[in-house]
């Protein structure tokens, strides 16, 4: 389980830290956002953690 997340200039996330931003995760997340706000993005990387 992810508790915490740290993402460091990849797409539209520049030095993003979950705890930092009170974004903390929980059994089922919802992701939504403005156009462009780097939703595509985060389900890009954690399908490649999945890899």
């Amino acid at each position: 389980m992810l508790k915490n997340i740290e993402i460091e200039n990849f797409g539209s996330y520049q030095n993003f830290n979950g705890l930092a931003e009170k974004n903390y995760f929980k059994k089922m997340n919802i992701i939504y956002g403005a156009n462009y706000s780097g939703k595509t993005t985060l389900s890009r990387i954690f399908a490649l953690l999945k890899k």
